[in-house]
């Protein structure tokens, strides 16, 4: 128990202290002494591996008025999705789909990064232009989500990733199961979910930067919890 509480105390040291340079956070665990120091200073540095945008939700407008049924009649791969818009997708890569409202709003899911996702809006906003009307366009683009995981090399004991948690002042426990373990991290308004395998995930975020530097900040406190062998 005290190696435990002494664990924890340094959390949020190590948690400033490893955004400038990694290895501080070995330093203060190895002023600890004992088993527990021993234990702890034998695990390597941590990074993220795998990282990945598992879906990006962007918007945009095509700038004019749109006939759902004709749309969905024009466009190749195109159904009417209720009364109210028409899904479109491309099955090529790369791949994406959207919906299309009547006032030529359309929302455009793709599996890949800001950049990525634009430039597939803008294709899809030529497509239209070609098997439906010359006038529309491609405005007011913007990000609403991204859906980014990572992986840790290791698994992960979540029951002592929550105790840690409540105790760092950076990070706030939103809930925590046998099967994961949720935490917002403060600084980036952001929240993180933790697997037992060393799988993350943001489910919410405006960009993948931002994502990734959460799961990021994460990493000492992992690297306390990990089960390495």
């Amino acid at each position: 128990e005290e190696t435990v509480g002494a664990e924890t105390s340094l959390v949020t040291s190590a948690l400033v202290a490893a955004q400038q340079e990694p290895s501080t956070a070995t330093t203060l665990v190895a002023e600890l002494g004992g088993p527990g120091a021993a234990e702890l200073l034998r695990r390597p540095e941590v990074e993220l591996t795998t990282v990945r945008v598992q879906s990006c939700l962007s918007c945009f407008e095509l700038g004019i008025q749109v006939d759902i049924k004709e749309l969905a009649r024009c466009m190749p791969n195109a159904e009417l999705s209720g009364r109210v818009s028409a899904t479109i997708r491309r099955l090529q890569d790369p791949a994406w789909t959207a919906q299309v409202g009547a006032r030529g709003d359309v929302r455009l899911y793709t599996s890949f990064s800001a950049e990525r996702a634009r430039r597939a809006g803008k294709q899809m906003a030529r497509t239209v232009q070609r098997h439906y009307s010359a006038s529309a366009g491609f405005k007011h683009w913007c990000v609403r989500n991204v859906c980014a995981t990572a992986r840790v090399p290791f698994t992960v004991d979540l029951e002592a990733g929550a105790r840690l948690v409540e105790r760092a002042d950076d990070f706030r426990l939103r809930s925590f199961n046998r099967t994961s373990l949720s935490v917002e991290v403060k600084e980036q308004q952001t929240i993180v979910e933790i697997f037992p395998k060393g799988k993350l995930k943001v489910s919410k975020s405006t960009e993948l930067e931002q994502a990734v530097a959460a799961m990021k900040l994460l990493l000492p406190l992992l690297r306390l919890c990990g089960t390495w062998w």
